[in-house]
């Protein structure tokens, strides 16, 4: 296999995969590469040097940064709507010249390979560029949007002295005016979004109230399971109670006390509905609650025993 072998200098660097931090890392030169003929793979001490296929203007494809002085980016930026001075909008190409670095060398270098995975940020700032042309109305201002995207690359643009970032409009295009015919399909595309994004809330609340309305159904139907349990207890222990006495207890409302444990159960008529023979007043002598104190005499041990459960 054949290969040789290629120097980069201290104004350059190369990213390698460390194995023992399990990162990518810059280094900086002189030092020395080998690359396949063939393949064309660069390896640095047998470890493989990362390659980069950016855009043409960033550099196209490399294997090796220039971390030392300025350079130039020629940036074209398409598709930048505007007014066209007449009262209708108008989509514009540009040309920008801007200058860059790499912040402190290698460390703008560990931005990129960390932050941003070495990935190309070329698209990125092109759409921070047109966000600055709509802001500044095609003329040269802050170019904040631009200066944020690059630093998040670890690179910097060159400012004048008064601290303001340097980009030149080199070219202004125009490619076509936006008819009126397409500006009324970008207001009915606008209003189908906006609806879309209306009956998507409206789903939403509808979905949200039938899982609320499950939760009380869910909730009811626990409610409706303890009711016929307290019933059910009830009625045997009135039951116990009615023997031991030698009648049955079935009033409006009922509660029984018990003298032994001192508890006392009351189940309303609004869950039972009435009783035998107590009509609208209720089975009561005043059509009110009935209480049957139980003591172990009076209702025998029988009843004792139902109602020590209490």
């Amino acid at each position: 296999m054949s290969s040789h072998t290629e120097t980069f200098n201290a104004h350059e660097a190369v990213c390698v995969y460390d194995k023992t931090q399990g990162i990518e890392l810059p280094v900086q030169g002189p030092k020395s590469v080998t690359i396949d003929d063939i393949t064309k793979d660069v390896t640095l001490n047998g470890q493989p040097v990362r390659k980069f296929e950016w855009d043409k203007a960033m550099g196209g494809t490399f294997w090796k940064f220039n971390i030392v002085g300025w350079q130039l980016l020629d940036l074209t930026v398409p598709d930048v709507i505007l007014d066209d001075g007449n009262g209708d909008k108008a989509n514009f190409k540009y040309r920008l010249g801007l200058s860059y670095n790499w912040k402190s060398g290698t460390k703008g270098i560990e931005t990129l390979l960390k932050d941003q995975g070495g990935r190309d940020p070329t698209p990125l700032l092109i759409q921070a560029a047109r966000l600055d042309l709509k802001t500044q109305k095609g003329k040269e201002g802050a170019w904040n949007e631009l200066l944020h995207v690059a630093g998040q690359y670890g690179m910097g643009l060159k400012k004048d002295s008064l601290g303001a970032v340097i980009v030149e409009i080199l070219e202004t295009t125009l490619n076509k005016a936006v008819s009126k015919e397409e500006k009324l399909e970008l207001d009915y595309l606008k209003q189908i979004l906006n609806q879309k994004a209306t009956v998507q809330k409206h789903l939403f609340e509808a979905e949200l109230a039938i899982a609320v309305s499950g939760k009380a159904a869910e909730q009811w139907a626990a409610n409706y399971e303890r009711v016929a349990k307290v019933k059910t207890d009830y009625m045997m222990a009135m039951n116990v109670v009615a023997k031991g006495a030698g009648g049955r207890d079935r009033g409006y409302s009922r509660v029984v006390a018990c003298c032994c444990c001192s508890v006392a159960s009351k189940v309303s008529a609004s869950i039972w509905g009435q009783g035998e023979g107590g009509g609208g007043g209720g089975g009561g002598e005043n059509g009110g609650t009935e209480f049957v104190s139980v003591s172990g005499a009076a209702a025998g041990g029988g009843a004792a025993a139902a109602l020590a459960r209490c």
